[in-house]
């Protein structure tokens, strides 16, 4: 009994750390094409391409930062 129990231990453990894991790419993975967008976006011509795509861009960032939570 004292076995099962350390090996359930040890397996909700082992899959907390996947999880994790795989949080934190998810995290970089999702991110990193966000920050490239922002930074792109400064060097546009208009102004008003820059106006019309920061609040999309922020809304991206507010949807990765929620699901992450």
């Amino acid at each position: 009994m004292a076995d099962q129990l350390a090996a359930t231990i040890a397996s909700l453990e082992t899959e907390r750390a996947s999880l994790s894991r795989f949080i934190a790419d998810a995290s970089h993975e999702l991110r990193t094409p966000l920050s490239r967008m922002r930074l792109l976006l400064e060097f546009l011509d208009k102004d008003e391409d820059r106006d019309a795509l920061r609040p999309e861009i922020a809304e991206m960032e507010k949807i990765v930062a929620s699901l992450l939570e």
